[in-house]
């Protein structure tokens, strides 16, 4: 009845009262002086106050985060990452520690179990870390840390964190790798947009009264048996599994300790620090971020680029990029102009892990020792001839372990891994395609050279912020040369 009430007055308010904190003109955001202009202010704005709009709910939202937040801002910490990153994780789950996706997401941070087994957490038949709020926490960090790397800006991680690093490279601007001060309107990516409106909307009600329960850790000490632990800690088994939503069943595994969370309402609030915290080792060393030579170079990339001079071959004709016989500018001539839309010379080179890619088993496959043209055939449906046919195989002719198989005629693919070819004009004899069509789409000089592992694009122009792609099939790092 006392809710009823209070939402019936709630609903007579002005809207105005209702409205979330304002939007300041400029804020300081993961290290970062965010500009925003009138556009990106007003868009990020809505969002604060689509977050705000209930403050029943909102309320009991603060509320909760309250209880875990302490947890989340600790693992920030040892992991070196901006503790502005918390915020993220009531954006991902509403700090539900059992929240399900649509997508079979999982836990505090959303991950899928792939993702969580790449970032350290454990999933088991009886424990899921996924939802731990310190080792998802930590994981999440690591995750942050793994794509600043890629894109050395936090609100880029971000966006990286929903988008992965390379389904990020379209909303990114390499202009603002490693700035201070950045300027955001209103084409900044809804995620990010989303995550700056979170801060400001909890940012001044977290922390703000006592709590009624908060949570001490304490280690399990390879205890495996709920009720034995639940008797050692002085609460019951439902008071356990109620803070503890990691433990997905009893008994644990053998030799597994971990830290569960005690409910305390006998006294005062302390932080106690997660146990097993003293074994979590950060990607990013303090202060890396500013003074790695990783932003000197980057720096240094930034310098205005020498004049372009390039010598073209003219090809036979004077045909255009789509190849037919017109009176239009030469293919050389749109090749000089597309070369000149790129970011500058400087444009660096980025290596991935094959496996990691977004188009792996639709566009082509891997093979291993247990994989094989016969066993893609049959899972696919496709003939083992025709698989022959699109990846230039003889009948009969062997397949070794880590070979790209392309599951697509050549004439149908959008983009394309170099394997042994050396020159452009070997590719393009390889796909029947254009060697000078090749060259523009992806910015290269049609003698250019090109490396294994090396995305080409063959239906669409590489996008301008997009880099020099290599993948390989032993790494997982990324790393940034000088071209």
């Amino acid at each position: 009845m006392c809710k009823r009430f209070l939402l019936f007055l709630i609903s007579l308010l002005p809207l105005s009262l209702l409205a979330g904190p304002p939007v300041p003109n400029e804020m300081d955001y993961c290290g970062i002086r965010l500009r925003f202009t009138p556009a990106g202010k007003a868009a990020i704005q809505k969002h604060v106050d689509k977050l705000t709009e209930n403050p029943l709910y909102f309320n009991i939202l603060a509320e909760k985060a309250d209880l875990y937040m302490p947890f989340v801002e600790h693992a920030m910490r040892i992991m070196n990452v901006p503790e502005d990153l918390k915020y993220i994780c009531i954006q991902e789950s509403a700090m539900q520690g059992d929240a399900v996706s649509s997508s079979n997401a999982v836990g505090f941070w959303q991950f899928k179990d792939f993702t969580a087994t790449e970032v350290g957490l454990k999933i088991e038949t009886s424990v899921d870390e996924r939802k731990h709020i310190f080792h998802s926490s930590v994981g999440a960090a690591r995750y942050f840390s793994k794509n600043y790397v890629r894109h050395p800006n936090w609100v880029y991680s971000i966006i990286s964190y929903y988008a992965g690093g390379t389904g990020a490279i379209p909303f990114i601007k390499t202009e603002n790798y490693g700035v201070s001060v950045m300027e955001v309107d209103e084409t900044l990516h809804w995620y990010a947009q989303k995550a700056i409106a979170h801060k400001v909307a909890f940012e001044q009600v977290l922390n703000r009264t006592p709590r009624r329960v908060w949570l001490e850790p304490v280690s399990t000490l390879g205890e495996t048996d709920l009720w034995k632990l639940a008797t050692r800690y002085n609460v019951t088994v439902e008071e356990l599994r109620e803070y503890n939503k990691w433990i997905t069943a009893s008994p644990l595994p053998a030799g597994y300790t971990g830290s569960l969370y005690i409910p305390r309402k006998d006294r005062g609030y302390t932080f106690v620090e997660d146990p097993t915290a003293a074994h979590v080792k950060p990607l990013l060393e303090p202060g890396q971020e500013q003074q790695s030579a990783y932003y000197a170079l980057l720096a240094s990339m930034r310098k205005e680029p020498e004049p372009v001079n390039l010598t073209l071959k003219e090809p036979a004709g004077t045909s255009d990029i789509a190849g037919t016989q017109t009176g239009k500018e030469p293919a050389a001539t749109l090749y000089l102009q597309k070369y000149r839309e790129l970011p500058p010379a400087w444009s660096n080179l980025r290596y991935f892990y094959i496996g990691k890619d977004p188009l792996m088993g639709q566009a082509f496959v891997v093979t291993t020792e247990n994989f094989d043209l016969t066993a893609i055939a049959g899972q696919f449906g496709l003939q083992e001839s025709n698989l022959r046919k699109h990846n230039n195989l003889a009948p009969g002719e062997p397949v070794p372990a880590g070979r790209i198989i392309w599951l697509q005629s050549p004439r149908k693919l959008s983009y394309y891994i170099v394997e042994q070819e050396k020159t452009l004009q070997e590719v393009a004899v390889r796909l029947r395609k254009e060697s000078t069509r090749l060259a523009v789409l992806n910015h290269l000089d049609a003698d250019a050279q090109v490396k294994p592992g090396q995305k080409l694009y063959l239906r669409t122009p590489r996008p301008a912020d997009e880099p020099v792609i290599l993948y390989t099939l032993t790494d997982d790092t990324i790393d940034l040369e000088k071209k």
